[in-house]
């Protein structure tokens, strides 16, 4: 059970931080407008953007290292257990 929820951390966690970067990557790659137009029709500027995808990689890394905890807390009791 605690490897399902280390990997769906991980799997979170990946996602986040790619989400965090792409918006970080767009926010220095703007060129004329300064604005971008989201799928969804929302408008964000270049500092929005940025705010976003530094608040995206923090969770992403938070969540990850969650992930990380879990599984070393699970092989931590399992060397417990055994002995």
């Amino acid at each position: 059970m605690i490897k399902f929820f280390a990997t769906l951390f991980f799997i979170v966690g990946i996602l986040v931080y790619s989400y965090g970067f792409h918006n970080v990557d767009i926010s220095f790659n703007m060129r004329d407008t300064q604005i971008d137009i989201a799928p969804s029709g929302i408008q964000r500027s270049k500092p929005e953007l940025y705010s976003l995808g530094l608040q995206g990689l923090i969770v992403g890394v938070i969540f990850l290292i969650l992930g990380f905890s879990l599984l070393l807390w699970q092989s931590y009791h399992q060397q417990l257990n055994s002995l």
